[in-house]
């Protein structure tokens, strides 16, 4: 194989990778960043694999591998990205609404109150 298909296969490895954890961290951490960035580099890794099955010098095996992980890894992270952008917008709907009706101020008052150190304490941690 020549240099620049191993590092085609590298790059494709190495996205399919970064993809591979981006996803799962976006449904702990609920980023829709994450969930952006895996999407994209997995969809990347994806069209560099279907371009590796027609390099010269890459075993069909290996191709054929490369294009179904990815494959898997892009479905995965379309699911997930789907998934984080319903829960966006049901949650910006509702930060929406409790502004229209004025409960945001007291709701986030409320939340910044019984974050509040408690008074009398002697601890250091409230």
């Amino acid at each position: 194989m020549s240099p620049e298909t191993l590092r085609s296969i590298r790059t494709i490895r190495t996205l399919t990778l970064i993809a591979a954890v981006l996803g799962p961290i976006s449904l702990i951490l609920g980023g829709l960043v994450f969930a952006i960035a895996g999407f994209v580099l997995a969809l990347i890794a994806f069209l560099q694999s279907r371009k590796l099955a027609t390099a010269e010098g890459v075993p069909e095996q290996t191709a054929k591998t490369f294009r179904v992980t990815t494959l898997v890894i892009f479905v995965i992270d379309s699911v997930i990205l789907v998934v984080t952008l319903i829960s966006f917008i049901l949650v910006v709907q509702i930060i929406y609404t409790m502004a229209e009706n004025g409960t945001l101020g007291d709701f986030l008052q409320g939340q910044l109150t019984t974050l509040a150190p408690q008074k009398g304490s002697g601890s250091v941690w409230g």
